[in-house]
C-alpha cells in the first residue's frame, strides 16, 4: 500500500511539473471575456503585451515564462492575457504600450495597479507581480499619489524609479528625478543611496552630476564602467543637441569633455559623430567617424554603427550624398576588418561596395564572408543573397 501512495505522489508531483513545465497558463480570448473570468475567479489580471517579432519576448516567453517559480506565481495568482499590440493597436493606443515585452497589472474590476518591461530573470519578474499589490511600488498607485499633488521624498523617489520602467509616449521621468534631487541637498547628493539613485537614473540633472563628478562613484562601481557610463552619457547629450540643431549645447559638452575628460581628443570625437548623427548629416557623421578611425582612440561599435547607419539612411540626403557618405564608408571598413575580421563584417563591407556599384571588389568580398560564415558556423543567407544580386548586376 505504501509503494501505492508514493507512486500515485510522484505521479502527481511530475504531472504538476510538467504542467509549471507549459508555462504560464494565457486565456486565449478577447480582454472583455478576461475581466468577466476575473471577477468570477476574484484574481487580479496580469498582461503580457508582445509583438512576434520581438527578440526579448521570444526569451521570455522560452525561458522566463517557463520557469517553475515564475509559473507557479502567475498561474496562482492571476489571470493572464496575452495580447499581440501589432494586431492590437487599439489596446497598445489606450494603455499607452510604446515597447516590448510591456507587462500590465490590473485588480479584477480592470483598474491598473502597475506596469513594468523588459526581459528579466524569474526572480524579478515574480517582484514586478508582487509590486502591484505594494503601495509603495505599484506604479500607478504612485501615479495617482504624484497627479494628486503628492510631492513628498518618499512619493518622488518611488515614482521616478517605476518610470523607469514604465515605457510611455508622455514619459515624466527626467522631471520627477530632478523634482526629487531638488529636495536633497549638497551632503546628501553625496550619500551611497543618492550616488546609486544618480548612476541608475537619466535626467539633465543625473547625467551633467555624473560627468562632474565621476570619481564620487568609484565606492561602488567600477573605474572602467564608470568611464563607459560617462561616455555614453555625454554622447547622448551631443545627439539630443544633433537632432536640436543646437550648436549652442555642443559647444557646453565641449566644455564639460575639456572639464572632465582625462582623453579629451577620444571624448570630443565622440561627441562630434553623435552629433552628427542626431542631426542625420551623413556625409559629415562619415566622414568624421573616418578620422576617428584613424586614431588609436577609436572603438569597434561606433565604427561599425556609422557603417550600418549611413548604408540604411544614406539615401535620405539624395542619390550624390548617399554615394558621397558609402564612399567615405567604404574607406572605414577596412579599418574596421583590420581589427575584427568577422562575417558580419565582411558582410557589411560587401554590401557597401554593393550600394557602390564596385561589383568586381564586391564580389570577392562576399565570397570572403561566405567563407567566415562557414568558419565561424554563422548562417549565411544575406550573404548568399548578396551573391546573387552581384552575379545579377556583373551580366
Amino acid at each position: 500500500m505504501k509503494v501505492l501512495l508514493l507512486t500515485i505522489l510522484l505521479c502527481f508531483c511530475y504531472g504538476l511539473t510538467q504542467a509549471q513545465n507549459q508555462g504560464i497558463s494565457f486565456r486565449n480570448t478577447s480582454w472583455e471575456t478576461v475581466l468577466a473570468q476575473a471577477q468570477h475567479e476574484r484574481k487580479p489580471i496580469f498582461v503580457y503585451a508582445y509583438s512576434p517579432e520581438c527578440h526579448f519576448c521570444q526569451e521570455m516567453a522560452a525561458t522566463t515564462f517557463r520557469e517553475s517559480s515564475a509559473t507557479a506565481y502567475y498561474n496562482a495568482t492571476f489571470v493572464s492575457y496575452q495580447v499581440d499590440i501589432t494586431a492590437d493597436t487599439a489596446f497598445a493606443k489606450c494603455h499607452d504600450i510604446v515597447s516590448f515585452p510591456t507587462y500590465l497589472y490590473f485588480d479584477a474590476t480592470g483598474k491598473p495597479l502597475h506596469r513594468s518591461l523588459g526581459a528579466k530573470p524569474a526572480a524579478e519578474f515574480i517582484a514586478d507581480g508582487q509590486a502591484a499589490f505594494h503601495p509603495k511600488q505599484a506604479f500607478y498607485t504612485l501615479q495617482r499619489r504624484y497627479n494628486a499633488g503628492n510631492r513628498s521624498v518618499r512619493t518622488l523617489y518611488a515614482y521616478s524609479t517605476a518610470l523607469t520602467s514604465s515605457s510611455q509616449k508622455q514619459n515624466l521621468q527626467a522631471q520627477v528625478i530632478d523634482e526629487y534631487l531638488a529636495t536633497q541637498s549638497a551632503k546628501q547628493l553625496r550619500s551611497e543611496r543618492n550616488l546609486r539613485y544618480i548612476y541608475t537614473h537619466a535626467s539633465p540633472r543625473t547625467d551633467l552630476f555624473l560627468i562632474q563628478h565621476q570619481d564620487l562613484f568609484q565606492p561602488w562601481y567600477k573605474s572602467l564602467e564608470i568611464q563607459k557610463k560617462a561616455e555614453r552619457t555625454l554622447t547622448n547629450m551631443a545627439f539630443t543637441a544633433g537632432r536640436a540643431n543646437d550648436t549652442a549645447t555642443l559647444r557646453r559638452v565641449r566644455q564639460l569633455v575639456l572639464a572632465s575628460f582625462p582623453d579629451t581628443v577620444r571624448a570630443n570625437s565622440l561627441a562630434t559623430i553623435n552629433f552628427l548623427e542626431g542631426q542625420r548629416n551623413w556625409v559629415s557623421y562619415a566622414r568624421a567617424t573616418l578620422r576617428f578611425a584613424q586614431s588609436p582612440h577609436a572603438d569597434l561599435y561606433t565604427l561599425r554603427k556609422t557603417a550600418t547607419y549611413v548604408k540604411y539612411f544614406g539615401k535620405e540626403q539624395g542619390p550624390a550624398r548617399e554615394q558621397e557618405s558609402l564612399q567615405l564608408v567604404a574607406e572605414l571598413l577596412p579599418l574596421l576588418l583590420q581589427r575584427q575580421k568577422d562575417y558580419q563584417n565582411t558582410l557589411l563591407y560587401a554590401q557597401v561596395l554593393h550600394l557602390l556599384h564596385q561589383e568586381t571588389q564586391a564580389l570577392s568580398v562576399v565570397q570572403e564572408a561566405l567563407r567566415l560564415a562557414q568558419a565561424e558556423q554563422e548562417p549565411a543567407e544575406e550573404a548568399s543573397t548578396l551573391l546573387v544580386e552581384i552575379q545579377a548586376a556583373q551580366k
